[in-house]
């Protein structure tokens, strides 16, 4: 069994099939801005990991072997998959919930604010509750978590 990791499988699969489809390794290597013997060595990569030769290779021409062309639906369904995953865990990992400021009331109007105008703009799931005073407040009898960056 080939040790070639998860990502390397990915990155792996989409230059076979970008090269199945271009039936080039320097058309491909220009389109996924990486380099040519980078892409020779990812395909070797495939072939390794599934342990059959996907591409005949000659001077003149790139073509599917018979087991290039069984695979290439398949890793074709898979890197949809898994882009379907990173869609799915990028939108779970939106900010969201709350958060509760206590500052004075210079500090919030001359700083905070804009910070946190932006920052509501980039993530909207997100409530913040500003608490502006000019004088003291016990942060722990008012629900207040104390955090600080050391």
């Amino acid at each position: 069994m080939s040790r070639v990791n998860t990502m390397d499988k990915l990155t792996a699969a989409q230059v076979f099939v970008d090269v199945a489809y271009s039936g080039s390794f320097t058309a491909t290597a220009e389109r996924l801005e990486m380099s040519r013997p980078m892409v020779t060595r990812r395909i070797e990569s495939a072939e390794a990991w599934l342990n059959t030769r996907l591409l005949h290779r000659t001077t003149r021409k790139i073509t599917l072997t018979t087991a290039g062309e069984a695979s290439l639906p398949e890793i074709e369904q898979w890197l949809a998959q898994a882009n379907r995953l990173v869609e799915q865990t990028k939108s779970q990992q939106q900010l969201s919930g709350k958060i509760r400021v206590v500052t004075s009331m210079s500090l919030g109007f001359a700083q905070l604010a804009p910070i946190f105008t932006r920052f509501m703009k980039r993530h909207p799931n997100v409530q913040i509750d500003i608490d502006l005073k000019d004088s003291t407040t016990d942060l722990i009898k008012h629900g207040y978590t104390y955090c600080s960056q050391s």
